[in-house]
């Protein structure tokens, strides 16, 4: 009471404080401004309790507090006076809000968490579901066939295999160019020139006969 005193002194409103001091002079004054001061708390607190539930506000997201106890009334001030000027962008944040609880339910909270911290950059939200969700499905789908885990050996197998065939490919592909330059060669004078003897090697060599293999 005393450092009230004195800084209404120091800024000087000496004698409001001087009027409090003798309205606060008496019990009964005390006792009626105590009650209509928790009167007032209550009903705030009431106004407060019902506007969060229509909200469905969050107070850690809102103020970073636990909940309204921790948030402060010049926060709270600041806050319900921006809703009141710009209605549009609560609305907009209900949208939202309504969206990110459903994504939550259907199991995408380590998306939502990572977006909210800016982890993830809004552009690339649409990606960041994607994977999410076809990578989802796939757990699913292997939990549902039994294709989890993979066999060590079968899998070499099918590596060597593919290997294998990738190797005959190659040299069918090689065979194939080879017979399609020996069919486009003339056969007048065929044994004549640079491209006679090109057609030679390749008879002596065997290669449209390797082709035909395939």
């Amino acid at each position: 009471m005393l450092d009230w005193v004195a800084r209404q002194n120091e800024a000087g409103l000496g004698q409001v404080s001087d009027k409090c001091s003798q309205v606060l002079t008496t019990k009964p004054h005390v006792a009626k401004l105590v009650e209509q001061l928790a009167n007032r708390i209550s009903a705030a607190n009431g106004i407060l309790t019902t506007l969060t539930k229509e909200l469905s506000l969050d107070y850690k997201v809102a103020f970073g507090v636990e909940d309204s106890n921790q948030a402060t009334i010049p926060d709270l001030i600041d806050r319900c006076s921006r809703w009141l000027e710009t209605p549009e962008e609560l609305s907009r944040w209900n949208n939202y809000f309504i969206r990110m609880r459903t994504a939550r339910n259907q199991g995408m909270s380590g998306l939502i968490a990572l977006l909210e911290m800016g982890s993830i950059p809004t552009k690339s939200a649409p990606h960041a579901f994607d994977r999410v969700y076809f990578s989802q499905l796939f757990v699913r789908w292997c939990a549902k066939t039994g294709t989890g885990s993979i066999d060590g050996t079968l899998h070499e197998k099918h590596v060597t295999e593919f290997k294998q065939l990738d190797q005959e490919r190659l040299a069918l592909a090689k065979y194939r160019t080879l017979v399609a330059h020996y069919e486009r060669m003339p056969q007048v004078n065929a044994g004549i020139g640079a491209a006679g003897i090109v057609k030679s090697e390749m008879e002596e060599n065997g290669a449209t006969e390797q082709c035909g293999n395939y």
